[in-house]
Formats: C-alpha cells, sequence, structure tokens
C-alpha cells in the first residue's frame, strides 16, 4: 500500500512537471509568432488574461476567476475554454483540466494592432501615430523615446 501511494505521487509529480514543462515550452514558442490566423474575440482574451497573469491553472480556477471578474457561469467559461482549445489559443490537460496559454501576450497584442491599422488606417502605421499624437503637447522625453523608436525600426 505504501509503495502503491509513493509510486502514485511519484507519478503525479513527474506529470505535473512535464505539464509545466510544456506549457513554458509552447509559451516561449508563442512568443515567437509573428501572425496569429484566427480572429481573437474579447471572451477569448478574457481568459487569456486570465492565464498570462495567474499562469496555468485548472479550467475549474479559470471559471471561479471569470465569475468573479465578468459575471460568467460555469458553462459560459467552459464554452470559451473549448473554443480557444479549438482555436489553438490554449491547451488543456488532463488531470484536472489543467490550461496554459499557447501564445503570448505580446503575439497577441501584435497582431490586434496590425488587425487595427489596416483596418482603421488602410496599413499605413504612421496615420496610428498621428491619430494618437493629435492635439496631445509632447514634453521633450516623449518625443527623444519617439525618435529612438523610429531609429529602431530603419
Amino acid at each position: 500500500m505504501v509503495q502503491l501511494s509513493i509510486l502514485l505521487l511519484t507519478t503525479a509529480f513527474y506529470c505535473s512537471r512535464m505539464q509545466l514543462f510544456y506549457c513554458s515550452r509552447i509559451i516561449n514558442i508563442g512568443k515567437e509568432l509573428d501572425r496569429l490566423e484566427t480572429r481573437i474575440y474579447d471572451s477569448e482574451l478574457r481568459i487569456l488574461e486570465i492565464l498570462w497573469t495567474r499562469g496555468q491553472l485548472p479550467a475549474k480556477e479559470i471559471a471561479v476567476i471569470a465569475a468573479g471578474q465578468v459575471g460568467w457561469s460555469k458553462t459560459t467559461t467552459y464554452t470559451v475554454l473549448k473554443k480557444c482549445v479549438e482555436k489553438g489559443l490554449l491547451r488543456r490537460t488532463d488531470p484536472g483540466f489543467l490550461c496554459c496559454a499557447l501564445v503570448s501576450r505580446e503575439a497577441v497584442q501584435k497582431q490586434e494592432t496590425r488587425e487595427l491599422i489596416d483596418r482603421m488606417y488602410g496599413g499605413h502605421a504612421d496615420r496610428l501615430v498621428a491619430s494618437l499624437l493629435d492635439g496631445k503637447a509632447l514634453n521633450s522625453q516623449e518625443i527623444e523615446r519617439l525618435r529612438q523608436l523610429v531609429e529602431e525600426l530603419k
């Protein structure tokens, strides 16, 4: 009985370490993504924000957090989790339906910004910057940071 318990604990520890390694590896790969192939809706983004902020979590815990943050039922949260899995945005593994993000926050921000520039500014990033700065007086530090950014992009 004791040997069986030790074997089960060792196996559980090994599996959870492998899941942690696997999720960490996937998140690192996610940072290298240049362009996501799918539209990410606000509901999916809320789930990803939870995972980016807190790391891998069981689906049950995500449901509790989502209920507190946005008032979702457990069923709603599980539906959004399922859609995220289908889109390749997160991985859900047994035991305990442990979830981890497969895309990084930076990759999603980059994609969403590209979509905004394409949709609202005809693909012209300079028009976005002009719109952001319209009527705003910049101090010398902000101007210098903008110059540095432009130089890095050359």
